[in-house]
């Protein structure tokens, strides 16, 4: 029994050596996952080898047979940092999001960005969430999807497209408290007090030739925009390249902002929050 206490001492000790190195590596990979970062979520219709997406968007304006969409997540260090991401898909159902699908893979934490297709059919507004390996939010983002309007073939003469005259790969909602030359200002953030809930809405590319959309303001309450304030159609004024007209805002709260065509075609959406 002396003679083999030696033996089982150092067997003990390979045993607690053996321990703390696998406890080692656990922190280490742990660490790793924690890592990650919340980065940009991007649609768009292409992205390039060099890390470019192209044709982003935020609406789309979906023909029949459905669009397939380009879903990019871009790191904000420039990796991942985690080895495995979930996406959640969810639809505006009434007033909340409902998720109908989820998809995850493991993925290489050193690179920089993924890229997944997002195969739409059907109109709506959906939410798309990345996870981390620990399930921490990487990115939310909402994409509002309509139906083109379809013409009849003796409706028109020529040949116009009954889509929305503004494009909406291109259209943007700009926020200022003021017009231009007033020392105002272009933000998606701004003081309730100092503007008492108005704000000129700035759009681009603008068709002066039909001034007039359709806004729709909806209040964001917890963590879904699923209180709809109002739908109002507003005239906007030409400055410049850019169509202008106020909006006022009930109270200090964040908005979705959906801009239509008078014949109810969506045109794109934005997001803004007075505080």
């Amino acid at each position: 029994m002396i003679q083999n206490a030696p033996q089982s001492f150092m067997r003990r000790n390979c045993l607690m050596i053996l321990k703390i190195a696998v406890f080692i590596l656990f922190c280490s990979l742990s660490s790793t996952q924690s890592q990650a970062q919340k980065g940009e979520l991007i649609f768009c219709d292409s992205v390039t080898a060099s890390g470019q997406a192209i044709g982003e968007m935020q609406s789309l304006i979906m023909d029949p047979g459905g669009y397939t969409v380009k879903l990019y997540y871009k790191s904000s260090t420039g990796q991942l940092n985690t080895r495995k991401v979930k996406i959640t898909f969810e639809k505006l159902v009434k007033s909340a999001f409902q998720k109908f699908d989820e998809i995850s893979f493991f993925c290489e934490p050193k690179q920089s960005g993924i890229v997944n297709d997002f195969h739409v059919t059907k109109s709506g507004d959906y939410r798309i969430r990345y996870y981390d390996y620990d399930n921490q939010l990487m990115a939310d983002e909402i994409l509002s999807v309509s139906d083109a309007m379809q013409e009849s073939d003796s409706q028109h003469e020529t040949n116009v497209v009954a889509l929305a005259a503004d494009s909406v790969h291109s259209t943007q909602i700009l926020f200022s408290d003021g017009l231009s030359g007033d020392n105002t200002t272009q933000n998606t953030e701004f003081s309730f007090r100092a503007t008492r809930g108005k704000l000129y809405l700035h759009i681009e590319p603008f068709d002066a030739t039909s001034p007039s959309r359709i806004v729709d303001i909806w209040k964001k309450e917890g963590e879904e925009y699923s209180r709809f304030v109002t739908s109002t159609t507003v005239k906007f004024s030409p400055e410049n390249s850019q169509g202008v007209a106020a909006v006022n805002f009930p109270e200090p709260a964040a908005y979705k902002v959906t801009l239509y065509s008078t014949e109810n075609i969506l045109i794109t959406t934005s997001f803004v929050e007075l505080k």
